[in-house]
């Protein structure tokens, strides 16, 4: 799932304590580590993620010598544009198919004061915040249950169609399957949010 779905309205947080919508200057190095880990020792992964990057960040890196720097500059002229989530993106990307381990990015979030963390379950990245302050207070973090509520309606309208149309019925229903684990979790994230 996007970065924007997962943490929406991201764009209204404060950066009071944290960097939400933005990156430090010292972020773009660690970036590049990233990006060198997660194409892996012999750069066996980067074929994996760099079409699912070049989707996102709607360009056409080809996967030739110095293609590392290309990618960079294309997160920081996505970034430049105002898509920070399109770097958040990438980097789950990195950690869903390449080599870049979630803790390896928690920590750096860490020192960084990035205010996300990510967490690799089942095949998938997550992100959420790592203060509470952020997400209890609906003045900052304006997802409320409404929007948690129409995120799972939506969910449930998507299952609900895919079995109206049993064209291939084992990709139907693996496909409602899908998206019923989402629909699970919102219920789960909803739960964790009002304790």
């Amino acid at each position: 799932m996007k970065f924007a779905q997962l943490v929406a309205g991201y764009k209204n947080l404060k950066e009071d304590k944290y960097y939400m919508k933005s990156f430090p200057k010292e972020f773009w190095k660690e970036l590049e580590k990233f990006i060198i880990i997660g194409s892996g020792q012999e750069n066996e992964y980067y074929l994996d993620f760099l079409p699912l990057c070049n989707t996102i960040l709607k360009t056409e890196i080809k996967p030739e010598s110095g293609w590392h720097t290309r990618f960079l500059e294309e997160l920081q002229k996505n970034y430049d544009n105002g898509r920070f989530d399109r770097v958040m993106d990438c980097i789950g990307i990195l950690i869903k198919f390449g080599s870049l381990e979630a803790n390896e990015v928690n920590n750096t979030f860490e020192k960084l004061n990035i205010g996300y963390k990510c967490n690799k379950s089942q095949g998938e990245v997550k992100w959420s915040i790592v203060d509470e302050f952020y997400t209890k207070d609906s003045k900052l973090y304006p997802c409320s249950e409404e929007v948690e509520c129409q995120r799972v309606l939506d969910q449930i309208i998507k299952v609900k169609n895919n079995l109206n149309t049993l064209n291939n019925k084992t990709d139907t229903i693996n496909n409602s399957i899908s998206i019923l684990n989402e629909v699970i979790e919102e219920i789960k994230n909803m739960k964790e949010r009002k304790e």
